[in-house]
């Protein structure tokens, strides 16, 4: 294992299923021959928070309805960190927002950061909330 660990070093953004090859590292041939290939492959495992596609990275962000009718700007946790991102007015549930360049980074490539919106409806409705949707025309 520790011939593995310095012989290998994977690089960022590996996709699941890849295969590592180190040469000579494997058995030893047949009557004496010339050790064989070790071949890893490479298994990412899944994220609580993120879901891989290619380079690009897709998260869900639920954000308050207020937000998401009238706009604003919220933290969204990225692969380095959080990063604030700005909702813009009349946001629908479900609607994708991009980030540029935050997604998986391999040399000198970058995926964005797709951020599915889910607009969350409170619990109750304040009574002057309320009224005051009542008088509105329909939306």
């Amino acid at each position: 294992l520790d011939v593995v660990q310095e012989a290998c070093r994977v690089a960022a953004g590996v996709d699941d299923g890849a295969v590592l090859r180190l040469q000579a590292q494997g058995h030893t041939g047949v009557h004496g021959g010339p050790a064989g290939d070790l071949l890893l492959e490479i298994g990412v495992d899944p994220h609580s928070k993120f879901r891989r596609d290619g380079l690009d990275v897709r998260s869900e962000l639920e954000v308050p309805v207020k937000t998401a009718l009238l706009g604003g700007a919220v933290e969204v946790d990225t692969l380095r960190g959080q990063i604030e991102l700005k909702v813009p007015p009349l946001t629908s549930s479900n609607r994708w927002l991009r980030l540029r360049g935050q997604g998986v980074q391999t040399g000198d490539r970058s995926g964005d950061h797709l951020v599915r919106i889910v607009a969350v409806m409170p619990k109750e409705l304040p009574d002057e909330v309320r009224k005051a949707l009542e008088t509105l025309p329909e939306l």
